[in-house]
């Protein structure tokens, strides 16, 4: 290849100038590029031959934010716990909550901090004295 010539398609063989414009999209981390001929997509290597991408929809239209049965399993235990907790004593401290329920507090903020502050609420106002 020359200083002119940006890449070739593997499948038809175009070449792309590095003046042309070329669309390019980014999976998964990876430069994937669409050929104006063959109207196929590959994936654009810097050194060694570049590979056709057949599924790249699929790649595309990947589920993001997946859950796993484990963490959601463990979030139900959680949140159990913390109704027993603060059904007991609901002027435990947040720090107390953390250390008992065995989770950092980043996590704790982020996916306990509302619900405790519901559930406070409620035990407090049910509370005699």
């Amino acid at each position: 290849m020359d200083n002119k010539i940006f890449t070739v398609c593997p499948n038809c063989t175009y070449e792309f100038s590095k003046k042309q414009k070329i669309a390019i999209t980014f999976v998964g981390g990876k430069m994937v590029i669409k050929c104006p001929l063959c109207k196929r997509y590959f994936k654009y290597k810097e050194f060694g031959k570049n590979e056709i991408i057949e599924d790249i929809e699929k790649l595309k239209d990947r589920k993001k934010g997946l859950k796993y049965k484990a963490s959601e399993d463990k979030k139900k235990a959680n949140f159990k716990l913390l109704d027993k907790l603060l059904y007991s004593n609901y002027k435990l401290t947040n720090k107390e909550l953390m250390e008992r329920l065995e989770i950092s507090e980043t996590e704790f903020y982020r996916t306990y901090g509302e619900k405790v502050k519901e559930i406070r609420s409620k035990y407090m106002q049910q509370s005699l004295f």
